[in-house]
């Protein structure tokens, strides 16, 4: 089963659903349709924020959990519930989600999706601040996906062939990250570590942490063959394994 729910576009509101909801996945594209009317020259308008969750469980338990999930929306004046109970209808709740990131194409010709994730309790607090990085770089973000879990997929729409675009995109990225750790997460919810990420690693894990993992690795993989130069920061890197 699929909720498909409109909140109002203030932080606040999503902070009481969420604290009130957090048992039920829930999928966040807020942004989107903001930076897509700006893209196509109409006057951006505060957006209301659509929030899927979908559950399951024992058919009879159905009614019940739905109720208790409106129940909690209606509580913190939300604009509109939609609930989908076969699997056609809930494809078309979903269409948004998963037409999220073709949508992003409308803004610029590449789009740098930053994964990292934060407890469920600090979300709103991570939004809020993931839309002052960036204004604070002058760029649009839209964060698409995974409210439910805390996993955050802040999007920046850029033109990958501008070198110093792209330099701005990697720093707000890595601000991104920090704040991440800041709040208690960590600089990946699910895509991992491997070359993107591994400079970002010193803000999780201390030097001896990082050299300990190094030797527990190089014991394994002496001759450096498996995900060679990933993971670890280049700075402990060297061309031969050591």
């Amino acid at each position: 089963m699929a909720i498909h729910i409109h909140c109002p576009s203030c932080h606040e509101r999503l902070e009481e659903i969420h604290q009130d909801c957090t048992h039920c996945g829930a999928e966040l594209p807020i942004g989107v349709l903001y930076a897509l009317s700006a893209a196509l020259g109409k006057t951006p308008m505060p957006t209301p924020i659509p929030v899927h969750r979908e559950f399951d469980g024992l058919q009879e338990d159905m009614p019940r959990s739905r109720e208790l999930i409106a129940a909690f929306c209606r509580e913190h004046d939300v604009i509109s519930i939609e609930t989908a109970e076969t699997a056609a209808a809930a494809a078309r709740v979903w269409l948004n989600r998963r037409a999220a990131f073709g949508a992003m194409a409308r803004l610029a010709s590449h789009c740098y999706i930053v994964d990292g994730c934060v407890p469920r309790t600090k979300l709103p607090e991570a939004l809020r601040r993931v839309t002052a990085i960036g204004a604070q770089y002058g760029l649009r973000i839209a964060n698409i996906a995974h409210a439910g879990d805390g996993n955050l997929h802040p999007s920046i729409p850029f033109n990958r062939h501008d070198p110093r675009e792209t330099e701005i995109v990697l720093q707000a990225g890595r601000d991104i990250l920090a704040l991440c750790v800041e709040l208690g997460g960590s600089i990946t919810g699910e895509h991992g570590v491997g070359m993107e990420k591994q400079n970002e690693m010193p803000l999780m894990f201390s030097p001896t942490d990082l050299e300990v993992m190094r030797r527990i690795k190089l014991a394994h993989d002496p001759a450096d063959l498996c995900n060679p130069k990933k993971i670890f920061p280049l700075s402990m890197l060297t061309d031969t394994a050591s």
